[in-house]
């Protein structure tokens, strides 16, 4: 059986027996502060925290129902517009009307309150179409 051996550190002989420079003449040197801004063409760089990354992180994060509300809302957006459409070229638009009575009918429920507001109106705007139109 062969036995293994802990992991060391190393230890300041070693650290001390390394080349000063490595081969090759390979060195990475970081640029200075204006070096970098005028690379890149932006100002000087700013400094980002942990916590501001995931502030931001959080602020973008959506749930399922968030989602499927979202995209329910813009599907019915899509009927609404095209119902105008089949409207003003003189068409009666009912299989959009009928596709607005279906989308109206189950509505999801997001967690977002701000979302569930938008999809509300829009919600809205959809029942007062079909009334409208008499569906």
């Amino acid at each position: 059986m062969v036995e293994i051996e802990p992991i060391r550190g190393p230890t300041a002989r070693s650290i001390a027996q390394r080349p000063a420079t490595r081969p090759y003449g390979a060195s990475f040197v970081l640029p200075s502060e204006t070096e970098a801004a005028d690379q890149a063409g932006f100002g000087l760089t700013h400094e980002v925290s942990l916590a501001s990354v995931l502030t931001l992180q959080e602020m973008h994060t959506e749930t399922v129902e968030d989602r499927e509300a979202k995209r329910h809302g813009e599907h019915v957006l899509a009927v609404l517009a095209r119902l105008q459409r089949d409207l003003l070229a003189g068409l009666d638009g009912g299989s959009a009307l009928q596709e607005l009575a279906v989308l109206t009918a189950s509505v999801p429920l997001p967690t977002d309150r701000s979302l569930a507001a938008v999809l509300a109106t829009i919600t809205t705007r959809a029942r007062i179409e079909l009334a409208r139109q008499g569906s």
